[in-house]
């Protein structure tokens, strides 16, 4: 639907407006990352998507979904609602839902708004802006002239995306970008703008220093070259190798050390850059003009030079990284690139545990953030990740097949958008030029979501949606004689508005309720650190209230009236500290600190065989952890302590007994482990080492003495 057709200019400048500012703002929220910031963006997309959609009443237009695009987006969105009704975290499926919901929106709201090549190469610079932004932003903390936490650590830019692999497909997506606009562009000045916006993005991407980076934007770079559908291929080249070659010179001054404090010539090198970005650019379009006018792009002598190009410059490209043009760190993280090397090994193995994931949740899957829940069982050595490291198998373990079949399907469909459009021979250059580059932004944040977790950013999955919601845009201006008002009878018209507003309004107040219990949860640990206990207890329990599917709340309400309870004896508060509990547990089963907390709760209720099933449980969630080996040991203990001096003298001697079997458990637990998987945990010195430590030893001998006494 065009609001400009419609007669709506002024509303569609508010919402594209509005919506543009949500876009650019985004990666600046820790790139929405955390639920705090994501939900807080989600209420500002779901009213924008309110107001477009009421517009349907004004048009008479009844066409919520008219596109193969449309129905596997929204598939995508309710195998993920699906699949909370089963979640093994039933908050986190809750929260992925949502997530979803906002990218769904951003799609829809670009989908069915932008459909003429005017706004959607607006939009088009509204993602280069987000880019260049971010961009921006990192290399100024990485020069010292910002100052911005975690912008910038061991040599790496993160920027405000917090994170180097992801910043690097960030700006790979929006280089892309800037290269095919400036490319496309009629404006003799608009492509200086780009070719500084574009050296800062090619900057950034090298002083990231991400390996996985390197590979896919190099694959990438080459098939953008291959088939420049309605680019100057001559122009499109130039503006390649001349963005790499100053990228790389620049980097060799300015990374090439360590950055302690402001250095007025490393300030000076990267301006120097942006300007020759800028004038090169401007000699590109110049000779772009007086070549495309004397020697036809279809004439086969420029397909030469063009390759002769491209290898000349990837010699000069290996001869710069070898003679020490660029960085050494950048160099030695690029010659690094192995399938043998630890961290991609980690992955491998990140991969395979979420496979026997899978395997036990193959239809609907374990729910969003199951992966959190569930990887301690599942893993092959003790690792601590939050994150599979791959967009496709942790949607495939969330949402089970159906979930991975709308997915593939939502790619399906918009590259078939994309292909339609540049194999019609109507449509202009122009059209297929932007289509060129709309196709190979997605395909560079898809590539790099297989082997990193850089779609788990809110900021970039709303990017890639965005993209996906230009690919059918441009689509539907192929499909004009499609576009008309599709007429329903009345009542259908009522029950299809009736239905989406009505989810429009429980998302709303899901997300609003979500984000109340959040601020409850700040002022609660502003209570604690001015050791305000009353407005704690009414912070936790508000918290409670307005998310009541939060197990984290519930073990801090636990812990909070355990405490108080014990110290003051009152029953009544022990008994609420085991009801929170038993939610907690309930809302996620699978998580051994639950489990151990709830454990400590019963046994001091004298409900042992409660307890020592939940400790048991508990080091059965992370069996290669070592500290749940010494609480199940320590739990038998007392235990058989505990029946011993009840005169119970046979179910202490099982208790008893029960811990002198642990070395032999700990032994048998080592002997599964595969070699290479104890060569990738010995390698990591940050992680426990299993094994029977001398507590566990000095419970064994009690044991024994205690055993001989019975």
């Amino acid at each position: 639907m065009d609001f400009v057709q419609s007669g709506w200019p002024w509303p569609k400048r508010i919402y594209i407006g509005i919506l543009s500012l949500l876009i650019i703002l985004s990666p600046f929220f820790r790139g929405l990352f955390f639920e705090r910031e994501f939900l807080l963006f989600l209420l500002g997309f779901l009213v924008l998507f309110m107001f477009f959609y009421l517009s349907f009443f004004l048009n008479n237009d009844n066409r919520f979904l008219d596109s193969l695009n449309d129905y596997m987006a929204l598939g995508l969105l309710f195998a993920y609602l699906i699949s909370s009704f089963g979640a093994v975290n039933v908050r986190d499926a809750l929260g992925s839902t949502l997530r979803m919901t906002g990218f769904f929106v951003v799609f829809y709201i670009i989908a069915h708004g932008l459909r003429n090549k005017r706004d959607i190469r607006f939009f088009l610079n509204v993602l280069y802006i987000a880019g260049v932004g971010t961009a921006l932003t990192g290399l100024g903390t990485a020069l010292k002239i910002l100052n911005i936490e975690a912008a910038f650590q061991d040599e790496r830019i993160y920027s405000v995306l917090q994170y180097p692999n992801t910043l690097a497909s960030f700006v790979t997506a929006a280089l892309i970008l800037g290269i095919c606009l400036a490319t496309q562009n009629k404006n003799r000045w608009f492509p200086v703008l780009y070719g500084i916006g574009n050296y800062i993005l090619m900057l950034t991407f090298i002083g990231a220093k991400s390996r996985g980076g390197i590979l896919i934007f190099a694959l990438i770079v080459v098939a953008l070259m291959a088939g420049p559908w309605g680019l100057s291929r001559w122009k499109l080249v130039l503006q390649i190798i001349l963005t790499i070659v100053i990228g790389v010179v620049v980097s060799g001054k300015i990374f090439g050390g360590s950055v302690e404090h402001y250095d007025s010539i490393l300030v000076a090198w990267a301006v120097a850059g942006a300007l020759i970005g800028g004038i090169l650019a401007f000699t590109i379009e110049y000779l772009g003009e007086k070549v495309s006018s004397r020697w036809p792009e279809q004439d086969k002598k420029i397909g030469l030079l063009l390759v002769v190009l491209i290898i000349l410059f990837g010699i000069a490209l290996a001869a710069s990284a070898k003679y020490g043009v660029l960085p050494a760190e950048v160099t030695s993280r690029f010659k690094a690139i192995s399938l043998q090397e630890r961290n991609v090994q980690e992955r491998f193995v990140f991969y395979n545990d979420a496979f026997k994931i899978i395997k036990d949740y193959p239809i609907l899957g374990a729910g969003g953030g199951a992966w959190r829940s569930l990887f301690g069982k599942y893993q092959s050595y003790h690792y601590i990740s939050r994150e599979i490291h791959s967009h496709f198998i942790q949607v495939w373990l969330e949402t089970g097949i159906i979930g991975l079949a709308f997915l593939i399907g939502v790619w399906a469909a918009f590259l078939r958008s994309i292909i339609r459009v540049l194999k019609n021979k109507k449509e202009d250059n122009e059209i297929k030029g932007l289509a060129w580059a709309i196709m190979w932004s997605a395909l560079a944040l898809g590539m790099h979501g297989l082997i990193d977790f850089n779609l788990s950013m809110g900021a970039v999955s709303i990017f890639l949606w965005a993209l996906f919601g230009l690919g059918r845009g441009l689509e539907s201006v192929l499909d004009e004689e499609k576009s008309a008002a599709v007429l329903l009878k009345k009542k259908h018209r009522v029950i299809q508005h009736i239905a989406v507003l009505g989810c429009l309004a429980l998302v709303f107040v899901s997300a609003a309720s979500f984000s109340i219990a959040i601020y409850y949860s700040i002022k609660n640990k502003e209570a604690l650190a001015q050791n305000d206990i009353t407005s704690f207890r009414h912070n936790l329990e508000m918290a409670v209230k307005y998310d009541p599917f939060n197990s984290p709340t519930h073990v801090y309400m636990t812990q909070v009236y355990a405490q108080i309870g014990e110290k003051n004896g009152d029953e009544e508060l022990i008994h609420k500290a085991l009801y929170h509990a038993n939610k907690a547990v309930e809302l996620n089963r699978y998580d051994p600190t639950i489990r151990e907390i709830r454990a400590r709760l019963l046994l001091a209720d004298t409900q042992i065989s409660s307890g020592v099933e939940d400790m048991e449980k508990a080091m059965e969630y992370n069996p290669w952890n070592q500290e749940y080996w010494g609480m199940l040991a320590e739990t038998y203990y007392q235990v058989g302590l505990y029946y011993m001096e009840k005169g119970s003298k046979r179910p202490a001697r099982e208790y008893f007994e029960k811990v002198i079997e642990i070395p032999d458990r700990i032994t048998a637990q080592l002997s599964i482990l595969e070699p290479k998987h104890r060569q990738l945990w010995e390698q990591s010195p940050t992680r426990p080492v299993l094994g029977t430590n001398a507590y566990i030893i000095e419970l064994f001998a009690r044991s024994e003495a205690n055993l001989n006494r019975l």
